[in-house]
């Protein structure tokens, strides 16, 4: 289960992770983001945008946890 939250394909794969209840969103990486038009404040919109997209499909009372890391890599 720990290895569930990482955006680490190797890990996923070595271990047939990220189990279901675990759900991933986009990294918030401005510099390896797929569409390079966006600017930095374009992106990190996206990326919030992405996150409340990702609450309303599940469901916010089936979140127990938002799980972010500050600092990438």
């Amino acid at each position: 289960m720990t290895g569930s939250p990482t955006g680490l394909g190797v890990w996923h794969n070595m271990f047939d992770l990220p189990l279901p209840q675990v759900l991933h969103t986009e990294a918030p990486h401005v510099f390896r983001r797929a569409d390079r038009a966006l600017d930095e404040a374009g992106f990190v919109a996206h990326c919030i945008a992405d996150v409340e997209a990702l609450i309303a499909r599940q469901g916010a009372d089936t979140i127990a946890a938002f799980i972010g890391e500050p600092v990438l890599g």
